[in-house]
């Protein structure tokens, strides 16, 4: 167990792509905070898997903590990094999972709509990594990693999606910015960025047709599944990749690669 003893905390991983990370976490040894926004059958459903996968390992279920946070409020995500210190222990490992998005026309788009989401996927982000940064560098000899799962999005336009569009590029600026920055205390900062992933923001894969149509623009006719995500998070947070910062890696089949291009229409 190659985390054993390590702390983690997952924000928006009560489903999908954080869950599976959270879950990947648990079973390499570390103890794991789970960040939830709402109390419902998701929250308790998570729980309950996770704590059988505790058990069933012979650990304490006190290995995992649900810890319920707006990202988006630094009261609360101060708070919630408090609660993982001291039921936890020190941080060790912080992943910005928790996201939102919403199709609309720019030219149509409400201004509340475009904060909630900026709030989110950007500030988000940006304040859990201020509240990590300190946990780390409490530490005498500094150490600590962060992993932001953005998106192919971050640099490919998405029409009708403009402030999720807009934060994840964000993102990737905060993600280079930090790794910059405390790239000389032992402190790496990277990303993720998956392409068409089978998850709840997703819902439209769930549909055969759908889903064979949307594996027809991706050049290696493939949807991904969060759980090659999550082992790219155990790559970026082992010593495996203690040269690693600053960088995205792109989990997308293809997609950004530019795929018409894969006919010669151009010449």
């Amino acid at each position: 167990m190659k985390f054993k003893d390590k702390i983690a905390l997952v924000t928006g991983a009560t489903s999908g792509i954080g869950k599976k990370v959270a879950t990947s976490l648990l079973e390499a040894g570390a103890k794991v905070a789970v960040n939830y926004h709402s109390e419902d059958s998701k929250r308790d459903e998570t729980a309950r898997d996770l704590r059988t996968l505790l058990t069933v390992a012979g650990r304490p279920t006190s290995d995992l903590l649900m810890v319920k946070a707006d990202v988006s409020s630094p009261k609360e995500t101060a708070s919630m990094f408090k609660q993982v210190e001291d039921r936890l222990g020190p941080l060790d490992l912080l992943v910005n999972n928790a996201g939102i998005q919403s199709e609309c026309p720019s030219h149509e788009l409400d201004p509340d709509r475009i904060k909630l989401e900026l709030a989110v996927n950007l500030m988000g982000p940006i304040l859990c990594c201020r509240s990590a940064l300190q946990a780390f560098l409490k530490n005498r000899s500094p150490q600590g990693c962060i992993v932001n799962i953005s998106s192919v999005h971050e640099d490919v336009p998405k029409p009708g999606f403009l402030p999720y569009s807009v934060s994840k590029g964000g993102l990737r600026n905060l993600t280079r910015t930090l790794a910059l920055e405390y790239a000389d205390r032992n402190i790496r900062i990277n990303a993720i960025a998956p392409g068409a992933v089978y998850t709840k923001m997703n819902p439209q894969l769930k549909d055969k047709q759908t889903r064979e149509e949307t594996k027809d623009q991706i050049p290696t006719r493939t949807i991904i599944d969060p759980a090659e995500i999550a082992r790219c998070v155990l790559f970026l947070a082992s010593d495996e990749s203690k040269n690693l910062t600053g960088q995205t890696i792109r989990i997308d089949g293809g997609l950004s690669l530019y795929p018409s291009f894969q006919e010669n229409w151009t010449s």
